[in-house]
This record gives C-alpha cells, sequence and structure tokens, in this order.
C-alpha cells in the first residue's frame, strides 16, 4: 500500500478492530466447543448500497473501499430486509442487487434450519479443523482458522489480552 495514503492508518485501526472482536469469539469457542455445539460463521459481503454510486441513490453515507462488511450487516440479509421494500422505504434510488436477494435467501434458509434442527448445515466448530462458514454473494464457503497468517494476528491478541501467545 502506498504510505502517502490518508487512509493508510484508518485501514490498519479498521483491521485492528475487526482482529479483536473476531479474535473474543474464538477464544470463546476454543474454551467452550468441546462443553456444547457449537457453529461459527464470518459475513464477508459487501452490501453495495453502502459502496456503489449505482446501487445507493441520494444517500451520502458511502463506505471506504477496504470496509466490506461491517458488525451486523449480516443481520440486514437475516431478516429479509430486501424484501421488505413495501413496509420501510429506502432512501431515494437506493436498491439491492440480485445476488444480495439471493444472499438474503440463502441465510434466512441456513438460520431457519438452525432454528429447527440444531444445525446451521456445516459442521461444529471442532478445535483441530477450526473450519467456520464464510457468507459471500459469489456463494458460501468454509474457512480455516489454521492459516498462518490469521494465527499470527490472533497469538498477537492473545500476547497483549492475556500476556502470552
Amino acid at each position: 500500500e502506498d504510505k502517502k495514503d490518508q487512509m493508510t492508518y484508518t485501514r490498519i485501526f479498521a483491521q485492528s478492530m475487526a482482529d479483536q472482536f473476531f479474535y473474543g469469539v474464538v477464544d470463546r469457542m476454543e474454551m467452550n466447543s468441546e462443553l456444547q455445539d457449537m457453529f461459527l460463521y464470518e459475513f464477508d459481503s459487501r452490501t453495495e448500497m453502502f459502496h456503489d454510486t449505482e446501487f445507493h441513490g441520494s444517500s451520502p453515507n458511502i463506505r471506504p473501499e477496504f470496509c466490506r462488511t461491517d458488525h451486523g450487516d449480516d443481520l440486514v440479509y437475516t431478516f429479509g430486509y430486501p424484501f421488505l421494500a413495501d413496509f420501510f422505504t429506502l432512501m431515494d434510488g437506493q436498491r439491492w442487487t440480485e445476488q444480495e436477494i439471493a444472499l438474503s435467501k440463502r441465510v434466512m434458509k441456513i438460520w431457519s434450519q438452525f432454528a429447527l434442527t440444531g444445525s446451521p448445515g456445516w459442521n461444529k466448530y471442532d478445535k483441530a479443523t477450526k473450519l467456520f462458514n464464510v457468507f459471500n454473494k459469489e456463494g458460501d464457503s468454509l474457512k480455516s482458522g489454521n492459516d498462518p497468517m490469521l494465527i499470527a494476528r490472533f497469538n498477537m491478541w492473545k500476547a497483549s489480552v492475556y500476556g502470552s501467545p
């Protein structure tokens, strides 16, 4: 990255804060996954109306490019906001993409299945594989927490919270 870019430190701070929140979740999963079934997911899908001028309409609030997903963005899809146009008004010109509508359908189906069966459709968290589901417009996938870069970032947080990795 260009060191002169005014957003460099903002990007670093945003990644650091995201890691801090995600590390806390993974740390609790590690401690409790043998006591009960637990399922981990990451929502990594950029909502176009928050980013792209073609979809954001008259909204003055556009997120920076590096900010793909904010905490809580998954709830918009979980509760089917793309299907609630008759019940609330988007800002003039805002709209959902077809991929976002399809993602919302998948997410609603998965959490409905979880409510009915106790399983969202992927394996429960396992300390060895550390697999978790990643929701994305392009298609959902499994990701491993055993990624060396992710482990290094978690060890940094573990050291800062507990004093040792």
